[in-house]
């Protein structure tokens, strides 16, 4: 009887050893996981020649800002192209000055891309309809 126990012992040690290793390893791989996603590898760095020459063939006639070889103006928006990702991280769309004309500002970022709009204000502008913000996504190139 004594021996059975002691067996009975060893066989959940090694049963809790095992279990361990496997939760160790599984954490492991979750860790890596989550650390890959967090560096921002998925991003991607656009270029503004090839994203004007698509919405301009896709009916978003782009037009370039004077004195701004940074930023693509559509009809409904503003396209702007940060020298890099983390900067386009950091833009704070809320710094833009809100106060002429009563416009409240949105952005979504795209890699080192902000697409920018306005809402509200004497206008009353709706912001993007889904199909012009879709243009957009497919006419994003590096």
């Amino acid at each position: 009887m004594a021996a059975a126990a002691a067996g009975a012992a060893e066989v959940v040690a090694r049963a809790g050893t095992a279990r361990r290793r496997h939760l160790l390893a599984g954490g492991a791989v979750l860790a890596a996981a989550l650390l890959a996603g967090c560096d921002g590898s998925s991003d991607k760095a656009y270029a503004i020649g090839p994203t004007t020459a698509c919405l301009r063939d896709h009916g978003q006639p782009p037009m370039a800002p004077p004195n701004d070889s940074h930023t693509i103006r559509l009809e409904w928006a503003y396209l702007r192209f940060h020298p890099s990702i983390d900067e386009a991280k950091a833009f704070d769309v809320s710094q833009l000055n809100t106060a002429f004309g009563g416009y409240q500002y949105h952005r979504k970022r795209y890699g080192n891309v902000s697409l920018i709009w306005a809402t509200g204000g004497r206008r009353n502008l709706a912001g993007p309809s889904k199909d012009e913000v879709k243009t957009v996504e497919r006419c994003l190139k590096a």
